[in-house]
């Protein structure tokens, strides 16, 4: 899940399972602490598809 603060420019991931915090840490180069990262700009779910997508058709 994510959540975009839009007036202090950030997005907050919450991740519960291993593959998805995996992909984050590797595209996003996001940090987590326990099952919560915080990435500063705004990134839109469409982006995040885009790179979900791609991140997938590579690791077949």
């Amino acid at each position: 899940m994510t959540c975009i603060d839009i007036l202090e420019s950030y997005n907050m991931f919450v991740v519960e399972d291993k593959n998805s915090r995996e992909f984050l840490i590797n595209e996003l180069k996001l940090e987590f602490e326990g099952n919560i990262a915080r990435r500063d700009g705004i990134i839109m779910r469409k982006e995040i598809v885009i790179l979900l997508k791609s991140y997938l058709e590579n690791s077949k």
